[in-house]
């Protein structure tokens, strides 16, 4: 896979997860990965909107783009695991894919939490318009 992507920059990542780092600033590794995994699946579905409006119509979308946006997601941390895989041990925490998920789960509970209460705002707006006229 070297051959065809250079992920060198990735050492830089799995360093910023390295303990004696964290301490220094009084940082939790595990609160930085899932603060950048969530960040990593909120810009990949920011960048698949676009492409998933020119695709599909309006009902499937949000369902397909953060299934697609969660594919991405997964191959890309399962690049991160691979290339982080030593001789004999890895250099990730033990933590890495338990927080990985939870950071992709958690964004999709907000998406949908989102939603939900911009469709009840909505719907309360209307309704006291309706009151007040």
């Amino acid at each position: 896979m070297n051959q065809w992507i250079d992920v060198s920059f990735l050492e830089r990542a799995i360093q910023w997860l390295d303990q004696d780092v964290l301490q220094i600033f009084g940082l939790n590794g595990v609160h930085i990965q899932f603060v950048l995994v969530f960040l990593l699946t909120a810009s990949i579905m920011f960048v698949i909107k676009p492409i998933m409006e020119w695709l599909l119509v309006k009902q499937w979308f949000t369902l397909l783009g953060y299934s697609i946006t969660t594919v991405l997601a997964f191959c890309f941390l399962q690049m991160v695991d691979r290339y982080a895989m030593g001789a004999e041990s890895t250099f990730l925490p033990s933590y890495y894919w338990s927080v990985s998920l939870l950071a992709i789960s958690s964004y999709g509970a907000v998406r949908v939490i989102a939603g939900i209460t911009k469709l009840i705002m909505v719907r309360w707006r209307v309704r006291s318009k309706k009151r007040v006229a």
